[in-house]
């Protein structure tokens, strides 16, 4: 066993020796002290998002090739290293500064949820209960949790709670997870205690914000991505993460709150929301529920309606003559902040807008804070803006004589403000993201066999969703652009979903009959995906 020293800025370890296995990595020791710092590459020391400073860094050998990629000469001078590149010394001293990798910590959570007029009929009679009778739906996001607390008696909201989610630690991503989970020994459990542990202060928050006892908690359900659902239910995630990527359940039913480790009224029980395939999960369902697929289904006089929810993982939904159809494409975690130089979440200083004033490129950053880094919605807005100012070509290549562009520490890059700028490396976790959404589009309305102009509505869905503007995503070639003129917010749909489930159980039969009447279109063995992809990752 070693000893390092850990000061966490703001945090409750600041000066306190912890013991760690000779051999681990910074990361490692500080996941097992309870330390929680993002690692959005599941550990692999490639995106450059786990930096520490080491106060006495002469105890560390040279940096390595691969760790000075995401390092700049002055930070190495620094101390700065990456946790998951670094071996623990002992003596070792190391400060946790979130602010050095534009951190999701106060990043803004999407609670909105459209109201939905669903009947009231819980699944729990709540004139059997005394007092509260409180239902709880969960949208259990791969960044964020939210959760919305709903009186079963009055069908009325009581509170809405929004975290990051706690198990990023383990990777920012689905496959990230997926590894961590099922190639380390014990993992799974303990992502599921993570989780399990972070919902059950959650209700602790709420019910001593309300004066209320955890029994009042009756009723509960909870959706996600198909993998955060396995990692919540304890399942084995293995075959997720290679083909044919076969879920070991695909849910729609009920299971005891008590068996899971969740506090609430006893024999409880937690509906999980149907998921349709392995990469098409219960969020996507519940989103295409609260955007109004359940009431289409069928009905060959229906609108033919367009639903995206973009995060990590763009799941798509069209329903076209009555019929359904997904799909679910690898965007990658770059809207999200990661695997971006400057990138993070929503947090106050991130730059979230940027537009063009007489050929000038202007920026706005979250509550007007000084500049700190860039969310997704502030990449989107300056790729469009590159593009509309000839600062990068078709191809992506940022222009040399370009009045914003400058050599860095990163190579060519395009400078936003005098401390934020985009890399040529961004731009291409830019080309590749949208190229993945447009092309998934493409495929699917060429499934359904029409075109973007017999689209009649376009709902995307999503916090992210929410804040971009649709238009500017449609310059850059993410969507056609009738969809960005057409495109509405839907908030967070897939919560919106999970309160018809939870207010109403009838709505659970409808979730489950839509999940199995939607045709899911298999990107990786589409023909068509490919040359689409390519296609989509040229500018103009």
């Amino acid at each position: 066993m070693v000893k390092i020293v850990v000061t966490e800025l703001g945090g409750s370890l600041v000066g306190q020796e912890i013991e760690c296995c000779k051999g681990q990595s910074i990361c490692d020791a500080l996941r097992d002290a309870g330390v929680h710092i993002e690692v959005p590459c599941g550990g692999a020391g490639t995106c450059g998002k786990c930096k520490v400073k080491v106060l006495n860094v002469e105890l560390l050998p040279d940096v390595i090739t691969s760790e000075r990629i995401n390092l700049m000469d002055e930070e190495i001078r620094a101390g700065v290293r990456l946790a998951c590149m670094t071996t623990v010394v002992d003596g070792l001293m190391v400060r946790v500064d979130h602010s050095l990798n534009g951190a999701l910590h106060g990043a803004v959570v999407e609670t909105w949820v459209a109201e939905q007029g669903s009947s009231l009929s819980p699944a729990v009679d709540p004139g059997d209960i005394q007092g509260r009778a409180v239902g709880m739906a969960i949208d259990i996001g791969t960044t964020t949790i939210a959760a919305f607390f709903y009186d079963l008696k009055s069908g009325e909201q009581v509170d809405v709670i929004g975290e990051m989610n706690e198990q990023r630690v383990y990777g920012s991503d689905v496959m990230s997870r997926i590894r961590t989970a099922s190639e380390q020994v014990g993992y799974l459990k303990i992502m599921q205690q993570t989780v399990i542990e972070q919902l059950n202060r959650m209700v602790k928050r709420f019910c001593e914000r309300h004066g209320l006892d955890v029994n009042c908690i009756a009723d509960m359900v909870v959706t996600g991505n198909t993998v955060i659902l396995h990692l919540f239910a304890g399942l084995d995630v293995a075959s997720l993460g290679q083909a044919p990527y076969a879920p070991v359940s695909v849910f729609g039913e009920c299971c005891s709150a008590a068996t899971l480790g969740l506090n609430m009224r006893d024999n409880a029980e937690v509906y999980i929301m149907p998921c349709v395939s392995g990469f098409f999960g219960g969020d996507a369902v519940a989103a295409m529920m609260a955007v109004g697929f359940c009431e289409m289904l069928g009905n060959v006089q229906s609108e033919t309606v367009y639903m995206a929810d973009i995060g990590t993982n763009g799941e798509i939904g069209l329903i076209h003559q009555g019929k359904a159809y997904v799909c679910s494409t690898a965007a990658g975690p770059a809207f999200e902040g990661a695997h971006i130089q400057f990138g993070m979440g929503s947090v106050p200083g991130a730059i979230s807008k940027v537009w063009m004033q007489e050929n000038a490129m202007l920026c706005e950053t979250i509550e007007d804070q000084p500049v700190i880094g860039i969310c997704g919605s502030g990449l989107i807005d300056a790729a469009a803006v590159a593009v509309q100012l000839s600062i990068i070509d078709e191809a992506g290549s940022i222009e040399e004589d370009s009045v914003y562009a400058a050599e860095t520490d990163h190579g060519e890059a395009i400078m936003l403000t005098d401390k934020v700028y985009i890399t040529g490396k961004d731009i291409r976790e830019i080309q590749l993201a949208k190229a993945a959404i447009s092309a998934g589009t493409t495929v699917l309305l060429e499934t359904a066999g029409i075109t973007a102009e017999q689209v009649d509505v376009v709902q995307i869905a999503g916090g992210f969703g929410s804040k971009i503007n649709a238009r500017n995503a449609a310059v850059i070639g993410m969507w056609p652009e009738r969809f960005g003129e057409l495109a509405q917010a839907a908030g967070n749909a897939a919560g919106a979903g999970a309160v018809m489930c939870l207010l109403d159980v009838d709505r659970r039969r409808d979730a489950e009959r839509l999940a199995k009447a939607a045709e899911t279109v298999e990107l990786t063995m589409n023909q068509s995906f490919e040359g689409a992809f390519v296609e989509a990752l040229m500018f103009g």
